[in-house]
C-alpha cells in the first residue's frame, strides 16, 4: 500500500463527513477529530524521513506507536489518549469500509494500558463522584452539629 493511498486530504474529509456530519454530531467534534488526525500524519510525515518502510506499512501499523509517542514524549493526559485512540480507531475502521486497508481496521492498536495507569494525575480534578460525596460528608457533619445545638 502506498502512503498516498491512506493519508490523502480526501480521506480524512470522508471520515469527517461520515462519521461526524451525516450523524449529526457538533462542529466541535469536528475539529477535535481533524486536528488528531492531522497530528497523527505530521508525526508519521516526520517518521517517514527516518524509516522509509512506513511508506508500505499503511496507517493501522503507525497507530500504537504514535499513541506510546504521546504518552511518553509528549505526556499527555490518560483521557486526551484514550480519546485518540477511539478516533484512530474509528478512522481505521473507516478505511476498511473503504476498502483501503484490510482486517478490522483496529487489531494492531495495542495501546499499552499499564502505561497509562502508572500515569500520575496531573492535575487535583475530583471526579463527579468524588464531588458528591464531599457534599454529602459535609452535609452530614452539618445535621449532625444542628442536631447536637437543640
Amino acid at each position: 500500500m502506498k502512503s498516498s493511498d491512506w493519508n490523502s486530504e480526501n480521506m480524512i474529509n470522508g471520515f469527517i463527513e461520515n462519521r461526524v456530519i451525516l450523524r449529526g454530531l457538533d462542529r466541535r467534534t469536528e475539529k477535535a477529530y481533524r486536528i488528531d488526525l492531522e497530528q497523527f500524519y505530521i508525526w508519521i510525515q516526520q517518521r517517514k524521513e527516518t524509516d522509509p518502510e512506513i511508506n508500505e506499512s499503511g496507517p493501522e501499523r503507525e497507530v500504537e506507536g504514535y499513541l506510546s509517542y504521546l504518552i511518553r514524549e509528549k505526556s499527555l493526559r490518560p483521557s486526551t489518549i484514550y480519546r485518540k485512540h477511539k478516533v484512530l480507531c474509528y478512522y481505521l475502521m473507516y478505511l476498511r469500509k473503504q476498502g483501503v486497508i484490510t482486517g478490522s481496521g483496529s487489531e494492531h492498536i495495542m495501546l499499552a494500558k499499564d502505561e497509562l495507569e502508572t500515569e500520575k494525575p496531573q492535575s487535583s480534578i475530583l471526579s463527579k463522584q468524588e464531588v458528591d460525596a464531599f457534599f454529602q460528608a459535609m452535609n452530614r457533619e452539618y445535621e449532625k452539629k444542628a442536631a447536637s445545638s437543640l
